[in-house]
């Protein structure tokens, strides 16, 4: 199905709004980069694909050690992002950067690892299995498991008549590996962050999250509900998150 969160654009909106590997706080992707060596996983000296890789807040902590990260996303503007912390870490030379669909990418040859985080990129069976078969290896997925919390979204999402559902993920693919009688390892995450952002960039995330349900936004009333969070120019919000780290062999 073809629906606003599958548009390259509406992605290219919300590129700024992303984490950054040129950001100071990494506690969460070290915590998972570390349940994935605990499992025996070690990106070092292989070429890894990171499918859906956004602004590359996983994609340049794996570069560090990999052998060579192809970088596989179809935002440009995510992309962008990337360079230029790649850039800034003087990793670049051990990227590829690759504006594609999953759909669309065509693999040169198999890699050790592939690697997928919190992306849209992998919804339907074909997808699960396509993410198998290029891997030589390892595959490593960090998707959705069902919790999702804000205190930003959650008012406001109520008075537009919309759920605050956390996507689709975990449950799908541990579905298909089932079918595959494909073992696994897996492990639920919970996240609770307080963040604290500009008035202007919260409230563009609000009216994006609604753009990408296909809600017109009601403007006096996402100012009412915004006016508790807000203090000097800024909005003030927590977020609780849930998520399944998954990884097999090949």
């Amino acid at each position: 199905m073809f629906t606003q969160a599958s548009q390259p654009q509406m992605w290219d909106k919300k590129a700024s709004q992303y984490g950054r590997f040129s950001d100071p706080d990494h506690r969460f992707q070290k915590q998972i980069l570390s349940k994935i060596a605990e499992r025996g996983i070690h990106f070092t000296t292989k070429n890894v694909l990171d499918v859906g890789c956004g602004t590359g807040i996983y994609t340049l902590h794996i570069a560090q050690e990999a052998l060579h990260v192809n970088a596989l996303d179809f935002s440009r503007e995510m992309l962008a992002l990337l360079s230029e912390d790649a850039k800034q870490a003087d990793l670049l030379p051990k990227l590829t950067l690759t504006c594609k669909t999953w759909e669309a990418f065509e693999a040169p040859k198999p890699f050790e690892i592939l690697f997928c985080s919190m992306s849209p990129a992998l919804r339907s069976d074909a997808d699960f299995q396509k993410f198998h078969d290029l891997a030589k290896e390892h595959c490593i997925y960090l998707g959705w498991a069902g919790k999702r919390e804000s205190t930003l979204l959650d008012p406001i999402f109520q008075a537009h008549d919309l759920p605050l559902k956390a996507p689709p993920g975990a449950e799908n693919l541990k579905a298909w590996l089932h079918e595959h009688t494909i073992d696994y390892e897996r492990e639920y995450i919970e996240e609770t962050r307080l963040h604290v952002k500009p008035y202007a960039e919260a409230l563009a995330s609000v009216l994006w999250h609604l753009e990408i349900n296909q809600t017109p936004p009601q403007l006096e009333c996402i100012q009412d509900l915004l006016e508790p969070l807000h203090h000097d120019n800024t909005i003030t919000f927590e977020t609780t998150i849930g998520v399944e780290l998954i990884s097999w062999k090949k």
